[in-house]
């Protein structure tokens, strides 16, 4: 991977602006927390495989449905050096399962890959209760009142396995990109650490150093690493 395409995802992930979370109404994920259980039967009836090096970056996609992270979507598939293998929703972020699994849809048409697999993940958080705000998820539902294509289904595959079947099963080592949560990749890695070893590295929208941070209950903690 090149130093110019390492600093261009780089720069995309700092400065998209914080936020994530918020309680799901939306049914359509499993809301399983167990770090044990979330290897689906649809793994084994659904394989992915992912396209021959071309010499672009195979990158991965786990959003949260905020507005800034449709951006980087749309930036990473017009990327000349980009080829965006899976885009995966985590149920935990800003926006609803269903709302984000067609606004991730949509975004891949719009962006001309309209064959990209997508996937929401569990709606709970693997530990604790924490949330934002209602009104940040009805902003993100609505993703500000944008129209989209959305004529394919998803995967079905949940996230974390949709993620690890394409990273595993890649000729190359894929960029794991992360503008929300954490949940799909940490029950990935937890039900398959073997996979890590096919990841070149994870750039991450999250945290708060010598800088305040963004939650209005913890002046302390960043939205998408406290929840």
């Amino acid at each position: 991977m090149s130093r110019r395409l390492l600093l261009a995802v780089f720069v995309v992930g700092t400065m998209l602006a914080a936020g994530c979370g918020g309680d799901d109404a939306d049914s359509s994920a499993s809301t399983s927390t167990s770090l044990t259980s979330t290897t689906t039967a649809a793994s084994t009836t659904e394989p992915t495989t992912t396209a021959e090096p071309d010499g672009r970056l195979p990158v991965v996609i786990d959003t949260d449905g905020s507005v800034e992270g449709a951006m980087s979507i749309l930036y990473l598939l017009a990327h000349p050096d980009v080829r965006v293998e899976a885009i995966t929703v985590s149920g935990t972020g800003l926006v609803s399962c269903r709302k984000g699994v067609d606004q991730a849809l949509g975004l891949a048409a719009l962006g001309g890959a309209p064959d990209i697999p997508v996937a929401c993940g569990p709606a709970e958080t693997l530990g604790g209760d924490n949330t934002s705000p209602a009104s940040f998820r009805s902003t993100a539902n609505s993703l500000g009142g944008i129209r989209l294509p959305s004529d394919n289904d998803p995967s079905a595959l949940s996230a974390p396995d949709l993620l690890a079947s394409v990273i595993a099963s890649s000729s190359e080592p894929v960029a794991v990109y992360a503008d929300g949560p954490l949940t799909n990749i940490a029950l990935m890695l937890d039900a398959d650490p073997s996979v890590i070893d096919n990841i070149t590295g994870i750039t991450l929208m999250g945290g708060a150093f010598d800088v305040p941070g963004t939650v209005f209950d913890n002046p302390d903690a960043e939205w998408n690493i406290w929840i």
